[in-house]
């Protein structure tokens, strides 16, 4: 409500689980339409610090249920990590997956779903995003 109070266009991130539900268990779907209901909704919605493999599973989903849902959602950075925000906060040490690996994985998620900002999150450095920026300019886009 503050964001909409200032007039100007803004994203609302989520962290989704592999079912296309929110932490809590809310369907993303239903939680974009509470808030596409609202007097000044998002200009988009984005999902951060999941990894593509549940980045992909939450949106195959969710497209399922509500594919105009999905095209709600314009942006993802990735969390480096496969492992669920559980077993994320019980570690001791940083799991991240390898630049190349993780880079290829964002992309296919964008060529599938359309995202338009692409982005890292948890465990991702400079390495990651160079090689997500190698590979896309690689693809001609």
């Amino acid at each position: 409500m503050a964001m909409a109070k200032i007039g100007l266009p803004y994203w609302l991130s989520f962290v989704i689980r592999p079912n296309g539900t929110l932490l809590d268990g809310t369907p993303l779907e239903q939680a974009i339409a509470t808030l596409d209901d609202s007097a000044k909704p998002p200009h988009g919605y984005a999902v951060n610090c999941v990894h593509p493999s549940v980045f992909w599973a939450g949106l195959t989903a969710v497209m399922k249920r509500s594919p105009h849902a999905v095209r709600r959602i314009q942006s993802f950075q990735a969390n480096s990590s496969a492992k669920s925000p559980e077993e994320l906060n019980e570690l001791k040490e940083l799991d991240t997956e390898e630049p190349d690996s993780l880079a290829e994985s964002m992309l296919r998620s964008h060529a599938q779903f359309g995202t338009v900002f692409l982005g890292g999150c948890c465990g991702t450095d400079t390495r990651h995003i160079e090689s997500l920026a190698r590979q896309y300019r690689d693809l001609g886009q």
